[in-house]
């Protein structure tokens, strides 16, 4: 448990990457925004092969990484967010992607951590998931969000990105969170 909430906690200060996005943007513009998200992304894939052939940064990602993506592809969260930001940012505007990576950053990163802590309550149609859980990315989905956008566009796209995790989908949710709320953001806007 105390792994997954760390782990989980790691994934929530991805909410630090608004204002650093933010200042790229500001600074030097969607170009170099792109060229730094790109850069993230094979960064981390080079220290996902560092961390499978290093036993010091294997030893450390065994605390902050799932035992099944240890085996395959260290880091494979942290790729997977960025390939979802990158996405996010070559198709829509700035103010989506904040709202985005707000809502997958603390929305699927307090789910997972009130689900797995005090989830009783299944999702029919996903038993992996809770009732709990789902309500815990709407509330801190919201949190983040309510800074970009109106109260109610706020809730709608918490709800929704909500529905989008709790979905028993194949591609990773830190793919498929990011770009669903954006494109719902886009059909509300």
């Amino acid at each position: 448990m105390y792994s997954e909430t760390l782990r989980q906690l790691i994934h929530a200060s991805g909410i630090f990457m608004i204002p650093i996005s933010h200042a790229i943007y500001t600074y030097l513009g969607k170009d170099f925004l792109l060229f730094f998200y790109l850069s993230m992304i094979l960064f981390l894939v080079f220290l996902s092969r560092v961390i499978k052939k290093s036993r010091y940064f294997f030893e450390f990602f065994k605390i902050v990484d799932r035992k099944e993506d240890l085996k395959v592809m260290p880091a494979k969260g942290a790729i997977n967010f960025f390939i979802g930001i990158l996405l996010v940012s070559v198709f829509f505007d700035i103010k989506t992607l904040y709202i985005s990576i707000a809502v997958l950053s603390l929305g699927d990163s307090f789910s997972t951590i009130v689900g797995k802590r005090f989830g009783k309550h299944k999702i029919p149609y996903n038993r992996k998931k809770s009732v709990e859980g789902f309500f815990a990315f709407v509330v801190f989905a919201f949190i983040g969000s309510i800074f970009f956008c109106d109260i109610k566009t706020a809730l709608l796209v918490s709800i929704f990105g909500a529905l989008i995790e709790s979905l028993p989908l194949r591609v990773d949710d830190n793919i498929s969170i990011p770009i669903s709320v954006a494109v719902f953001l886009n059909f509300l806007l």
